[in-house]
């Protein structure tokens, strides 16, 4: 009878939460994200449903004045083209569906923290943990301004959590977030020092790498051809900006 007890406090509490967390986020449907980060992130995805290269822009850039360039990796533009080419044409439509792939997201990360730590009898720790996740002050500002942040994190998580079990779907989950965005680099030396000798972490690293090499290597081969003449060009005789000069070509 107290085991019954105790599971429906369980399920009350559990539910409270996540239905709180939907609570919150739900008039984050209606605020305007327009040329927020977001925005430029579906405008290069759109470049690339019409065959266009959005790092080609790069080559008339000084890399000096902010233009709004493109500054992720190509994962993430290619996943607003191939929305882009599935109908969510404008902005706004964009962006609902995107809010919604990352509230699924966002619970799901939720209810794995919860699990994971209640998993050993730690209920309400596990809550705690979920608790932190849904209402903390960085996941409702992500949330607010639709940043993929959360989607990215997902697949991180995951990684860790396959770490040791499968090591090579962990490299490849870690390489799915590398490629979206360059943030994940920061962890990644931390989880090569765990390999247990040099071989295993050469090719941990090499599984890491592979997504976001293969997927940039399309979009940057000619840029990369021509980058050192560009950039000569663009700072020979610049004596306003450096103290020396470098011969051009």
């Amino acid at each position: 009878m107290l085991k019954d007890r105790f599971l429906i406090v369980k399920i009350v509490l559990l539910s409270g939460i996540l239905l709180l967390a939907l609570y919150v986020r739900l008039p984050g449907f209606y605020l305007d994200t327009q040329y927020r980060d977001i925005y430029f992130t579906w405008d290069e995805g759109r470049r690339i449903a019409e065959g266009v290269n959005p790092y080609a822009r790069l080559e008339q850039s000084d890399m000096i004045h902010n233009e709004k360039y493109p500054t992720y990796l190509p994962l993430v533009y290619l996943f607003a083209g191939l929305a882009v080419k599935t109908g969510f044409r404008d902005f706004q439509t964009f962006i609902i569906f995107l809010r919604v792939l990352i509230l699924i997201f966002d619970i799901a990360i939720g209810l794995f923290l919860y699990f994971y730590s209640a998993r050993s009898g730690k209920f309400y720790t596990g809550l705690l943990v979920m608790f932190t996740w849904f209402f903390a002050r960085w996941g409702l500002y992500v949330w607010e301004i639709a940043n993929a942040e959360t989607i990215i994190l997902f697949f991180m998580i995951l990684s860790l959590y396959y770490w040791d079990k499968k090591p090579r779907i962990a490299a490849v989950l870690f390489g799915l977030a590398l490629g979206m965005k360059q943030f994940g680099v920061l962890l990644l030396p931390v989880l090569l020092a765990r390999s247990r000798n040099r071989k295993e972490g050469v090719w941990r690293l090499v599984f890491i790498l592979a997504i976001p090499v293969l997927s940039s290597l399309p979009f940057f081969y000619g840029i990369l051809q021509d980058l050192p003449k560009r950039w000569c060009s663009t700072w020979c005789g610049r004596e306003d900006l450096i103290s020396w000069r470098t011969p051009c070509p």
